[in-house]
């Protein structure tokens, strides 16, 4: 779970940045904060690019769950997992605890706390209401 949150959170600066997630990755989020740090003559840290990553990840969700997104899973051309012989993961599982580490509900949504949190208090508000 956390591994994947932070490769997700650092992926979307990366997006956010028009920076090509695949010799992206070679980079490491300082390497970022010094880049945003020049281009913006404000001090980035680490720690705050992968803020950016995270605030963006969780309204990204926010959007695409108001779209009608699919629940999370794997495709339906692959299958069961949990039913083959060579699983050796429990979906559903590995689900609870990403959201578990994203700071998300149950079923996938952000929490209010999530929102408040990263300053999205708007966000949380129109999701309780119904209209995020």
């Amino acid at each position: 779970g956390l591994a994947a949150k932070v490769a997700q959170d650092f992926t979307a600066i990366l997006n956010s940045l028009c920076v090509c997630p695949h010799p992206g990755l070679t980079l490491a989020p300082q390497h970022v904060a010094e880049l945003l740090t020049a281009v913006t003559c404000e001090p980035w840290s680490s720690l705050q690019v992968l803020r950016a990553g995270e605030r963006t990840t969780n309204l990204k969700r926010v959007f695409n769950l108001r779209a009608g997104a699919a629940p999370d899973g794997l495709p339906a051309r692959l299958g069961n997992p949990a039913s083959s012989a060579h699983a050796r993961f429990d979906l559903a599982r590995q689900l609870q605890e990403y959201y578990q580490v994203r700071g998300w509900n149950r079923d996938g949504t952000p929490s209010a706390d999530k929102l408040n949190t990263l300053g999205l208090e708007d966000v949380a508000d129109k999701l309780a209401a119904g209209k995020a």
